[in-house]
């Protein structure tokens, strides 16, 4: 026993070499690595000077695709090719979403998160592709259909952390029934939510703070990616009926999978492989 023991030290010691030998190694490779990662920033084009972007005060909602363009992921063939297409300020359109990666680019080209290949999109006379996607200030607003809660109080999710907006979240929130459920957490509108409170918050509950969060703003845009039919049918119904009240204020594009928008809609844009058409509802639906 007492040479095994002995062996086993000597054997420990021997290989402490080795062992110092290999975190140094791991430490040079994080700190190599870290020197990349701070070259590529450091090689990124400066940013646009915040002056020189316009600033957008207000916006009626008309909507402008000029001959637009979007390659898919492999950059090698276009999912949307040459779309035109005008939405008058206070129009609800419909958008047949069953091909999910067409319908989900042309809304993200919208709300300013993707830019076109080619082509160009505006709202009212603003040039999206040209705007600091901060300076619509929430008068677009874009919906998935998975709602995420943000780090922070139930109230920072739906005011947007900012202090000025808290009164209008407050009234905002019980429109969409949220007292009653707050009521039932720990610090009501005060509980700390993250990341985690995803996955442990009831999911009917997530959903009335993102759309809350949504309507905050008063948006002149609005988009709902597939929000509605994600919807528990309670929380969609009460949405429905908000949703409805905005019809001549607000411009709404409805993306459902399957052409069951829940909502009355003036115009329908259908998607396939080879185009995207706009055509009345009734021409649509033969």
């Amino acid at each position: 026993v007492g040479a095994m023991t002995a062996c086993t030290m000597l054997a420990t010691r021997g290989l402490q070499p080795f062992l110092k030998i290999a975190g140094f190694w791991l430490k040079f490779s994080e700190v190599t690595n870290a020197q990349q990662q701070l070259k590529q920033i450091i090689d990124l084009c400066p940013e646009e000077d915040i002056t020189d972007i316009p600033q957008i005060r207000d916006v009626e909602g008309t909507v402008c695709f000029e001959n637009v363009s979007l390659k898919g992921k492999d950059h090698s063939a276009f999912k949307i090719n040459s779309f035109d297409g005008i939405f008058h300020a206070g129009e609800f359109i419909g958008v047949d979403g069953r091909n999910q990666e067409q319908t989900t680019g042309l809304m993200l080209l919208l709300c300013g998160m993707y830019k076109p290949d080619s082509g160009r999109i505006f709202i009212d006379e603003f040039l999206i592709s040209s705007m600091d996607h901060s300076c619509f200030n929430g008068r677009v607003e874009y919906l998935p259909r998975k709602a995420r809660l943000f780090n922070g109080t139930v109230l920072d999710n739906i005011a947007m952390f900012k202090p000025e907006k808290r009164d209008t979240a407050l009234d905002t929130a019980s429109l969409f029934g949220l007292d009653s459920f707050v009521a039932d957490l720990p610090n009501g509108y005060n509980t700390v939510v993250d990341q985690r409170s995803n996955d442990s918050l009831p999911q009917s509950l997530i959903q009335r703070i993102c759309l809350a969060r949504a309507f905050v703003t008063a948006p002149r845009v609005l988009i709902l990616d597939r929000t509605l039919n994600s919807l528990d049918k309670q929380t969609r119904e009460l949405t429905c009926e908000i949703v409805k009240k905005l019809r001549g204020k607000c411009t709404v594009f409805i993306v459902s999978d399957y052409g069951g928008f829940q909502l009355p809609v003036d115009r329908i844009i259908t998607c396939s492989q080879d185009s995207i058409a706009v055509a009345a509802v009734e021409e649509a639906i033969k």
